[in-house]
């Protein structure tokens, strides 16, 4: 996968001794670096990033797993700045069908139109409410970046509402969630939609340890024929996405 071997600590130890280590992850680098004094790695060697976090990416998140088909039907959960809507156009070359983008911090809304009006990006439905699993009104903790969620903590009220009342039984063909948290509550509010299309999916499954085994067993429940993968596409615990065909 993109060209990296994968080695084991002895490897490490006995043909690497003399280069630099570079330890990556924020959550277990003590861990980390104690199996490395361990396995009798030279502590000279070993870069390891008290304060600061040594941060990498890789892939084409979200993108990078499955095909697009003729005429996709995209929904973006969690629009935030635009990108993941431009990102599934070039994926897509341009040869999609619809977009319905799901946004409620109001400090990226009127961003997120400018983007889509600024790079052309047509057939667009702006929905300006989170994903969640009735209509409601909910409390958001509305910041300008992208961890902006559902909270009872929250500065501001927005409203909510599901897929499948946004959609009212029109076609989605894949679905995208990054929405800090909400990827299952989104999911109950799409049965009708998942039941009835079938839509492919790349969903977060990060922001609550439980997601990653609750929600593919919720999916499972609708459609027992769907297959998962999992990507990791940062260094750090963040930007796990489970792929759903």
């Amino acid at each position: 996968m993109f060209g990296c071997d994968v080695i084991s600590p002895e490897e490490l130890r006995t043909r690497y001794r003399d280069c630099i280590c570079v330890i990556g992850s924020s959550k277990y680098r003590q861990d980390i670096l104690q199996q490395l004094l361990h396995e009798g790695f030279p502590n000279k060697n070993i870069l390891y990033p008290y304060i600061g976090i040594l941060f990498g990416i890789v892939g084409w998140q979200y993108f990078d797993y499955l095909t697009p088909e003729d005429n996709e039907i995209f929904i973006d959960g969690g629009v935030y700045d635009g990108g993941s809507s431009d990102d599934f156009i070039k994926w897509t070359k341009g040869k999609y069908k619809a977009i319905y983008g799901f946004e409620a911090n109001p400090y990226c809304i009127e961003r997120c139109k400018e983007y889509y009006n600024k790079n052309g990006i047509h057939d667009v439905e702006f929905v300006e409410k989170c994903m969640w699993n009735e209509r409601a009104k909910m409390v958001f903790a509305s910041t300008h970046s992208g961890a902006s969620r559902i909270s009872d903590e929250g500065n501001v009220v927005v409203e909510a509402d599901t897929i499948d009342n946004v959609l009212s039984g029109r076609r989605a063909t894949f679905i995208k969630m990054d929405i800090e948290g909400a990827e299952y509550r989104a999911l109950l509010g799409a049965e009708r939609t998942i039941k009835k299309y079938r839509p492919r999916m790349a969903l977060s499954v990060y922001h609550k340890p439980q997601d990653i085994i609750e929600i593919p067993a919720l999916l499972l429940k609708y459609d027992d024929s769907y297959k998962f993968a999992l990507r990791q596409y940062s260094s750090t615990a963040d930007e796990t996405i489970l792929y759903v065909f």
